[in-house]
């Protein structure tokens, strides 16, 4: 008799402790129909509650102290664990990238970025209350994400490494884009960029990024010149906007699995066989005789 009375009262402490647990860290927007304790779904929170409850039933007060109740099999963990939000934010866009890469941005919802993150369920909408805050996080993210590779990239062209280097280096680059992780986020960006067409705010962050590729890419294209005579800026505007479009038709082809360029120094062929097409039509347009 005294064992159920324990049992139970063990059951209705765990209860309110629970409930009490997850009415302090679920955001209310999550499920506003539903009580606390549907909201509840951590395993552990309840074996820490249960824990609580049987050791509070016994008469055992001690906080902080790891015990195991007796003939319960749970322990007892009272320390309440701090996250640190910047690193949750960029867990959970990771996250958001991995689902728009593989699902589309109809696969992007806030459970299922939790359930993709392993994060308890009402994180992402914690730190991102809408679809559209959601979006824009994960669209920085990517940028974020890009621009270190851009960043990357330069500073071992600038040291000297023939690989990552001119054309080739460019073309390298590009190729990375083809192959996982990558190509997961270079899925993900397109789908961003197709909804940035009727979102603004989506359109500012992808130009941000699609700025810096574009000087990173005339700076290689001004570097393929010759020093003398000052190759034309005019020229070199041109042939930048031509090679970037390639660019982006050889990454779409990647999107697709149908790629288009076998390998870098492949597509660095094509860069250069560009560049000097579009140095000899510009030539011509100007009546310039070519050597």
């Amino acid at each position: 008799m005294a064992t159920d009375q324990l049992g139970r009262r063990c059951r209705r402490t765990a209860r309110d402790i629970a409930a009490a647990h997850v009415w302090r860290q679920t955001p209310r927007r999550v499920c506003p129909k539903a009580s606390p304790l549907q909201q509840f779904t951590s395993s552990n929170v309840l074996e820490e509650a249960f824990s609580v409850a049987a050791l509070s039933a016994v008469g055992d007060n001690r906080a902080g102290k790891v015990r195991a109740g007796r003939g319960l099999g749970c322990s007892l963990i009272t320390a309440r664990r701090k996250y640190n939000a910047p690193q949750r934010r960029q867990q959970i866009t990771d996250a958001a990238i991995d689902l728009l890469g593989t699902e589309g941005s109809r696969g992007l919802s806030h459970p299922k970025v939790d359930q993709r993150a392993g994060l308890p369920v009402g994180t992402t909408s914690y730190y991102f209350r809408t679809r559209k805050a959601l979006l824009l996080a994960t669209a920085e993210r990517i940028r974020e994400v890009d621009e270190a590779a851009l960043s990357k990239m330069a500073e071992l062209g600038a040291d000297g490494s023939a690989d990552y280097s001119g054309t080739l280096g460019l073309a390298r680059l590009v190729m990375k884009s083809g192959a996982e992780p990558a190509l997961t986020r270079s899925r993900a960006r397109y789908e961003i960029v197709l909804r940035a067409n009727r979102d603004p705010d989506l359109a500012a962050t992808m130009i941000k990024a699609g700025v810096r590729f574009y000087s990173l890419a005339r700076d290689v294209i001004a570097k393929w010149h010759p020093v003398q005579p000052p190759p034309d800026a005019a020229l070199i505007d041109e042939q930048a906007v031509m090679v970037l479009t390639f660019i982006d038709g050889v990454m779409m082809s990647f999107v697709h699995g149908y790629p288009v360029v076998t390998d870098a120094e492949h597509l660095d062929d094509r860069i250069q066989a560009i560049l000097r097409s579009v140095t000899a039509g510009t030539r011509a347009r100007r009546g310039i005789r070519l050597d």
